[in-house]
């Protein structure tokens, strides 16, 4: 295969790295809620594997708050800008290296998915695109070494035929996974949750527990939509058997008037969990709501006030749903403390955009395929790179030029009679 050829291949295997690796990166931001991997997914699996764990233990040492995806997307970005400005062998062997160094690398990471019975989809895209890229690379390297049209062949002229479509391309694919974020496609909104919506309002259904450190981290989001006029907003209470404190406050968040729940739920989150007791959470009420002590008391004991905490659970139960909080926006569903992911659902709401993820797959395939035929037109050097112009033959002498020049004859002095 030709130079040009295994140039082309180099680039389309970063690319799928590229795009792999920018879903990855929106994943990890919240492993409770993936974007692209649910709960029962492989890839969940690898990442809450021991092996992940530790992996990601690691990049924090190193770099706070990163995660695996987020260091390695600027890395195969990085190689792809590389062999957009190849200029000469030296290039080209830094460029062998790198990826070898890469190749090795995701190598040991497929070993360790093997070991766990578990393959990520869009971890192995990266890996095996790294492995593909690295092969490439060495026989690009190579010919190089071998053959001197190569030189000609990464000169400046090459670079400015091929490098558009191989940027658009690697810019594309690291934007689509961001873009399919913004609207992701969703199943329809449970009859359930149809029948409490509120017309003309963006809905917004929270399933909470007041002791549950997530719930807490996401509340002030919360409070701060739910001011809001366009917002009907409805709470439920789930409250988790290993909280000691959370169906004491569950049972006096439906005990207090309506009027008063955002308040007293604002002090329930926001006060030590210690305080969330039988006899703390009556106290708060007479604080901050200003109920009336012995009448919220009977409230808090009443069969009435468990029925309607128990019918929060049940409902819950049987929307299938799991882990707290769960934050439905529109028809959107958002587990966990995904103060990102709430915001944009609530930003994009009403939008009425959904992209399917087999379609982002398919445009993303689509962008590297158009940037390998269009640069493969444009790649190959002119004829007269491919081969040197044939020196012009000696064009042959005439006899009379191969034979010496005759003397000319001297004339002869005629005698005198």
């Amino acid at each position: 295969m030709s130079p040009a050829r295994w140039l082309l291949l180099v680039r389309a295997a970063l690319c799928a790295a590229v795009f792999a690796c920018a879903a990855l990166v929106i994943d990890y931001r919240n492993l409770a809620d993936a974007t692209f991997c649910g709960v029962e997914s492989a890839c969940f699996k690898v990442r809450s594997s021991p092996v992940g764990q530790q992996i990601a233990e690691r990049i924090h040492d190193l770099i706070p708050g990163a995660t695996l995806p987020a260091v390695t997307l600027p890395v195969f970005a990085g190689l792809l800008a590389l062999t957009l400005f190849l200029g000469g062998k030296w290039m080209v062997r830094a460029l062998a290296g790198l990826t070898t160094a890469g190749a090795l690398i995701a190598l040991g990471l497929v070993y360790a998915q093997i070991s766990i019975d578990a393959l990520c989809p869009y971890c192995m895209v990266v890996d095996v695109s790294m492995v593909v890229a690295a092969i490439a690379s060495i026989q690009l390297a190579r010919s190089a070494r071998t053959d001197d049209r190569v030189e000609l062949m990464l000169g400046p002229s090459l670079a400015t035929r091929v490098t558009f479509p191989w940027a658009a391309a690697g810019a594309l694919c690291t934007a689509l996974p961001f873009l399919w974020a913004e609207f992701p496609d969703t199943e329809p909104l449970p009859q359930q949750l149809v029948e409490r919506q509120v017309q003309g309002k963006l809905n917004i259904f929270s399933f909470t527990d007041f002791e549950c450190p997530f719930c807490r981290q996401l509340y002030p989001t919360l409070k701060e939509v739910k001011a809001r006029d366009d917002v009907a907003f409805h709470r439920f209470m789930v409250p988790l058997d290993g909280h000691k404190g959370a169906m004491p406050a569950a049972l006096a968040y439906v005990c207090t008037p309506q009027e008063q729940q955002d308040r007293i739920a604002e002090t329930l989150y926001t006060v030590p969990s210690e305080q969330l007791g039988y006899e703390g959470v009556v106290k708060l009420a007479v604080l901050i709501a200003n109920v009336d002590e012995l009448e919220f008391r009977k409230c808090m004991t009443s069969p009435e006030a468990k029925s309607k905490v128990e019918a929060d659970k049940k409902l819950f139960d049987d929307l299938g749903l799991s882990g707290l909080p769960t934050t439905i926006i529109g028809s959107r569903r958002i587990r966990g403390a995904a103060i990102d992911k709430v915001q944009t659902a609530i930003r994009t709401a009403g939008a009425g955009v959904e992209l399917p993820v087999w379609l982002m797959l398919v445009l993303g395939a689509a962008v590297i395929g158009a940037a390998a035929f269009v640069s493969s037109r444009r790649m190959e050097p002119d004829a007269s790179a491919k081969e040197p112009p044939p020196e012009p033959e000696p064009e042959p002498e005439s006899d009379d030029a191969e034979r010496p020049a005759a003397k000319p004859k001297k004339a002869k002095k005629r005698k005198s009679s």
